[in-house]
């Protein structure tokens, strides 16, 4: 038999846990009964100043799944429309007939009742006229040259204009259209070939997508004039009675060529 000290020493170490080190205080049990707090668990090292409520997040999810997605700000666009120039694709004819603009003209222009003829009646400037409604896209401006005076040189300045002749003034159109009108913005023009302005030919212009411009003599092919013409916007046809030509008639529609 162990001595009685010995004993006693023997029985208080059996009454001590078999893992806890002497040398370390006993850990306090972490108590999770509900209610806890969801904050304890998001907070971590990395969101000392930010911190997810879980009260928050549940009140948030019901009111937009009450309410539905929040509404978006519109945007509205306050850039002009862009024009579209109409393009006929073949065998069509314009709404309606293309005629010479009534009041906007030169000093020395005069117009028949019909606003299909015009004549110079004096000296060899002074003589812009303008369609009346815009031309379409491959729509073919015909002429008739029904007069020529050979005393003077150059001849008919053809072409196209972005601006609306009813706002243009009578008073303020130049003497001629090249090269004083072409200078301006929103003007295209160029002299015929004096070769082609006799008395009685037949001469056909029109412009393209591309802005490129063509002309036709009687029935010769069509031949490239000039480019460079805008075609984002309205145009109307320019017709200059210069010099050689001093009447010319506008001829009736024929159907559109096919585009390309």
């Amino acid at each position: 038999m162990l001595p009685e000290t010995e004993e006693r020493k023997v029985e208080q170490r059996m009454k001590k846990p078999l893992f806890q080190s002497q040398s370390e205080p006993p850990v306090p049990k972490k108590d999770l009964t509900p209610p806890f707090s969801f904050e304890s668990i998001f907070r971590g090292p990395w969101s000392s100043s930010w911190t997810v409520k879980f009260s928050d997040a549940v009140a948030c999810s019901f009111a937009d799944s009450i309410g539905g997605p929040f509404p978006v700000t519109s945007h509205r666009c306050h850039h002009k429309q862009k024009y579209c120039p109409p393009v006929l694709p073949g065998g069509g004819l314009p709404a309606t007939p293309l005629l010479f603009h009534p009041h906007t003209k030169g000093s020395q222009i005069l117009m028949d009742l019909s606003h299909k003829a015009v004549k110079r009646q004096a000296s060899f400037c002074n003589a812009i006229t303008f369609s009346n409604r815009p031309v379409l896209i491959y729509e073919q401006v015909r002429l008739k040259i029904t007069k020529k005076q050979c005393c003077w040189s150059g001849a008919l300045r053809l072409g196209f204009t972005s601006k609306d002749p009813s706002r243009i003034h009578p008073d303020s159109l130049p003497k001629y259209a090249c090269p004083d009108l072409v200078s301006q913005s929103g003007f295209w023009a160029k002299a015929l070939p004096e070769e082609f302005a006799n008395e009685g030919n037949i001469i056909a212009f029109w412009v393209d997508k591309k802005g490129r411009v063509f002309y036709r003599i009687n029935d010769s092919a069509a031949m490239l004039f000039f480019n460079g013409v805008r075609t984002a916007d309205p145009l109307w046809a320019l017709v200059d009675v210069y010099g050689l030509t001093r009447g010319v008639q506008l001829l009736g529609e024929c159907p559109l060529p096919l585009a390309p």
